[in-house]
């Protein structure tokens, strides 16, 4: 996007803090394999590498179509962030945790960077799929690390 434009930016996150370890959940986020079970919207994941910034994985979703992905940071036991390029703009998410005490506090926190010109049909559009799925995934992982 061309720094000059005039962009809206749109914020979401959701915590859930368990009793788990960060390695418990590293195990299921570093696998992208195990993705689909994180995201009702998501039907396969694969990467093209290993699980390292500039890794690109492929999101195969429910409807049929298709998103590639980029890994940013990845901070093994801690966090990995992500961008997507989208027509109107860029998603960017991250997954992070940090242990206190027997507690993991986990976080998935989204933010869209969108052209003013395209903000209102995406807020109502994909920015509502996309917050919609934010609390399943912290949950989705938590369910999963529990059973670890």
């Amino acid at each position: 996007m061309n720094a000059s434009s005039k962009t809206v930016r749109f914020v979401a996150s959701h915590t859930n803090t368990i009793e788990a370890s960060a390695s418990d959940v590293w195990a299921i986020w570093s696998d992208v394999s195990k993705w689909h079970a994180l995201d009702a919207g998501n039907r396969q994941a694969s990467i093209k590498g290993s699980f390292a910034p500039g890794s690109v994985i492929t999101l195969g979703l429910r409807d049929g179509g298709s998103v590639d992905v980029t890994l940013k940071t990845v901070k093994k036991d801690e966090e990995f962030s992500d961008e997507t390029k989208v027509p109107s703009g860029i998603v960017r998410t991250k997954h992070s945790m940090e242990q206190s005490g027997a507690n993991l506090i986990v976080t998935h926190s989204i933010e869209a960077e969108i052209a003013a010109a395209d903000a209102k049909a995406f807020s109502n559009g994909i920015w509502q799929n996309l917050i919609a799925g934010v609390p399943a995934q912290v949950e989705n992982v938590v369910a999963l690390a529990r059973a670890a």
